[in-house]
């Protein structure tokens, strides 16, 4: 029987062949988009099937493309089907702009990024200079923090159960305005159980998200992914994720935004984030402890890291473990870990008081980065200012670290904190980052010259 694929032309094919006008040239959006979009659909199919009892071609689809077989009827893609035909009726002369979370592909296909040339020597830069502008505190520790793609918005979470929402215009207003009154925090966000563990943006920058993580010694064993809708003028519109028999320490939307993957002391599972229902676990890491799940800016892979001391990567579509780093730290505990924007590389921190950078295309540690003493907290590593430079601490003096990306000499030690800092959050758009320590404060540093403010 002649496959569908292989047909000379499809009625499809054909009514878009007659749609398409001479004056008008075909738009189309960046592969890196498209794809997650498939990705999405094709689970959505399989779904529809179910809803009209075809149960078994469901159960072949699933098999075929390698995707989570679940038995969850849904009538969605019809309905996605219906409004599409129905905006089809109508001519949009008006741009469209996509908002997206990585660089549009050029004609070579590739994205920019930090490339590390190992065949030369390469100079260091210069050490950076960076101010505080701002400082926001809890009423405990200080444990996470996050800027949405967009750059507009910072949030922290805290022990104390709170989550705090930070317009990063107005700090910048307070820096030239000194002392104005300005206060660049919106809103603070009550009723979690629990502290919070992460704090992520969705990819449209409407919704903000939590996990709180229950304290030892409380008896509870389920934690919860928090949706909040940032243009509600209510607190309490609060969607909630159920994570059953799991504690979750760390989540990551895909960034299609329809998916999110979190992590825990139970392995990593994927959630439908519209339907707030459970996809399935993924296999391979069934009962490993994950401190720190992230997805490629592609959205093609997510990287997870264990207290094991492994790093995998995964498939987005199936979950299915491509590949993975053992003892990436010599064996110790991994507890964090980046995805460059490019996603060639992989920065990775660990309790072997190293960070390291990973060059995927080769699957081998390419850069160091050594100088700050991590023996026995999970902290945060990222890059700063374009990739330029790598940010982690010292847990044994509240400083921030930082070295020169490429050539991974330690440049300088920022002091100014009193106790172990948690996190390190850097900018998408701004030469800046916030850190967050168990001190209760989590202050924002931008690179500046100016001198009202003070230095660290």
């Amino acid at each position: 029987m002649e496959s569908l694929l292989e047909s000379d032309k499809t009625d499809i094919e054909m009514d878009l062949e007659d749609s398409e006008s001479p004056e008008r040239e075909l738009q189309q959006m960046p592969k890196h988009i498209v794809l997650p979009l498939i990705i999405r659909h094709v689970i959505l199919s399989s779904f529809q099937l179910q809803f009209y009892g075809l149960n078994s071609v469901a159960s072949n689809l699933s098999e075929l493309t390698n995707t989570p077989n679940k038995n969850l009827p849904s009538s969605e893609l019809a309905e996605l089907l219906h409004l599409g035909s129905a905006a089809k009726e109508f001519d949009y002369e008006e741009e469209v702009q996509v908002v997206t979370t990585a660089v549009d592909d050029d004609d070579d296909d590739e994205i920019e990024g930090l490339i590390l040339d190992t065949s030369k020597s390469t100079v260091s830069k210069q050490p950076p200079q960076y101010t505080t502008h701002f400082v926001t505190h809890h009423h405990s520790a200080c444990l996470t923090a996050s800027f949405s793609l967009d750059g507009k918005y910072i949030a922290t979470g805290s022990a104390d159960k709170s989550i705090k929402l930070v317009d990063v215009s107005r700090i910048k207003l307070m820096k030239s305005d000194g002392e104005s009154g300005i206060k660049p925090v919106i809103r603070t966000y009550y009723g979690n159980s629990s502290p919070i563990t992460d704090v992520q943006f969705h990819p449209n920058n409407r919704i903000l998200a939590s996990c709180s993580s229950p304290e030892l010694g409380s008896g509870m064993s389920t934690s919860y992914i928090h949706l909040y809708d940032l243009h509600s003028t209510s607190k309490n519109n609060v969607k909630s994720i159920k994570c059953a028999d799991s504690v979750v320490a760390s989540f990551a939307f895909h960034p299609s935004g329809d998916f999110l993957v979190a992590g825990g002391d139970n392995g990593i599972r994927m959630w439908d984030v519209k339907r707030g229902i459970l996809v399935g676990g993924v296999p391979g890491v069934e009962g490993e402890n994950i401190n720190c799940v992230r997805y490629a800016t592609q959205g093609n892979v997510f990287a997870a890291c264990t207290s094991s001391g492994n790093i995998s990567f995964h498939d987005t579509l199936s979950g299915t473990t491509l590949n993975t780093i053992k003892k990436a730290h010599s064996g110790y505990s991994v507890s964090t870990i980046k995805f460059s924007k490019n996603g060639r590389y992989l920065l990775s921190v660990g309790r072997d008081s190293k960070g390291r950078l990973w060059d995927l295309n080769i699957g081998k540690c390419v850069r160091e980065y050594e100088g700050a003493t991590i023996k026995n907290n999970n902290v945060g590593i990222t890059f700063a200012s374009n990739e330029d430079f790598v940010v982690s601490s010292d847990e044994t003096n509240g400083t921030v670290v930082c070295w020169d990306t490429r050539t991974g000499d330690l440049l300088r030690k920022f002091t100014g904190h009193t106790d172990k800092i948690r996190t390190i959050a850097s900018s998408p758009t701004d030469s800046a980052f916030m850190t967050c320590c168990d001190d209760f404060r989590a202050p924002m540093h931008t690179r500046s010259l100016l001198k009202k403010n003070k230095k660290i």
